[in-house]
């Protein structure tokens, strides 16, 4: 079965998957974590992942990246912007079956922290998550992650995490909100191929970290890192303003806000006002 997989959602929206020969038995990553598969064109690199579990002919921890994608995909279906070759548009096949499906929130966190870890290794540069999967620079948004899930009932056995990273644009079209490149943030121009194999190992550690050690450091982790904690923001709902203060989010992944008590809200149910 596939589906994705947001923060905590008890709800896993899946399909049938037609063939997985890949075993899941082992999780431990090997002293070399496999080749990266480079591709410079396709619609997207999640539905090449998935191609290649269905076929049996991917690995624990190997990533497919491509220098341009057609039909990029960010939360809530939306499209991402894919110039090509001048972004990260990279994809993470990983077996986390030592998670139950509807504990997806912290494979997510733990994969966003260690993608915000390899941002600041390559910019010098801080970063914050955006709840639940955006990337954030001083306000602007970097980039983003998608998990799409390979289960068989309750057994998660494989996760797709989709990464999409602006890292050599100097300019955007005007009408997305609030973007900005890695270039634009250091004025270096990053390597797409070194930080793609960078951000893979580094999300392959922070699973084995995960399954080795439990959520406590990655979910202490997202909450000192998430952008605008404390803070009052302004969310919409059911087409209604709703100005409030964001005070965390939950083990599950829930939003907690409020101005009197406490709200929580499951991915897809607000919506941010930038």
């Amino acid at each position: 079965m596939i589906g994705d997989a947001f923060l905590g959602e008890k709800r896993i929206f899946l399909i049938i998957l037609l063939k997985n020969k890949q075993s899941s038995s082992t999780l431990s990553l090997s002293s070399t974590i496999p080749p990266l598969i480079e591709l410079q064109q396709t619609d997207s690199t999640n539905n090449r992942a998935i191609e290649l579990i269905r076929a049996g002919k991917i690995e624990h921890g190997q990533g497919i990246l491509a220098f341009e994608q057609t039909e990029g995909r960010g939360q809530r279906n939306k499209n991402w912007y894919s110039e090509a070759g001048s972004g990260l548009y990279l994809s993470i096949c990983l077996q986390p079956p030592f998670l139950p499906p509807a504990m997806g929130f912290q494979l997510l966190a733990a994969t966003v922290v260690a993608a915000v870890n390899t941002l600041t290794t390559f910019t010098s540069e801080s970063f914050q998550i955006k709840w639940p999967n955006d990337l954030y620079w001083k306000g602007r948004k970097a980039g983003g992650i998608l998990i799409q899930s390979v289960c068989k009932g309750n057994i998660w056995e494989w996760a797709v995490v989709g990464i999409g990273i602006n890292v050599l644009q100097d300019q955007f079209p005007s009408g997305l909100p609030n973007p900005v490149s890695l270039y634009q943030i250091c004025g270096k121009k990053i390597s797409v191929s070194e930080l793609a194999e960078t951000m893979t190992q580094e999300i392959c550690k922070a699973v084995e970290k995960l399954r080795v050690e439990g959520f406590d450091f990655y979910y202490s982790e997202y909450q000192r890192l998430l952008y605008k904690k404390g803070l009052p923001i302004e969310l919409i709902k059911d087409g209604e303003n709703l100005p409030t203060i964001l005070h965390s989010v939950n083990a599950e992944g829930l939003l907690l806000t409020g101005v009197k008590g406490e709200i929580s809200y499951r991915f897809g149910e607000v919506e941010w006002v930038f």
